[in-house]
């Protein structure tokens, strides 16, 4: 009877981690590469980790800058979000880049 349990316990825990795919996490270099393959950049991007809002609402909050240099960040990033890369850009909204849904 014990082996039994345990061995439903075992199938309930395998199966709750199949459904359950967590977001990959990004170093900075990685995010910087990401964005900069995926704006088609020549001049690499540099990203770092800050955490903030651009405004009032839940759905501005950023987990990322990024810029030409660390004194100037033009984008601003959402990490660990279940999009296919695993960021989206809060602001600028770009064409080639996934947005942040509102």
């Amino acid at each position: 009877m014990r082996a039994r349990t345990a061995a439903v316990a075992l199938l309930a825990v395998l199966l709750a981690g199949c459904g359950s795919s967590k977001p990959k996490a990004l170093t900075n270099d990685q995010l910087a590469n990401d964005i900069s393959s995926q704006l088609k950049r020549s001049s690499t991007l540099v990203c770092w980790s800050k955490v903030g809002k651009l405004g009032n609402l839940s759905h501005e909050g950023y987990t990322h800058v990024c810029g030409i240099n660390r004194r100037l960040p033009g984008l601003y990033v959402r990490t660990g979000t279940d999009m296919k890369d695993g960021w989206c850009l809060v602001t600028p909204r770009l064409n080639n880049a996934p947005d942040c849904p509102f």
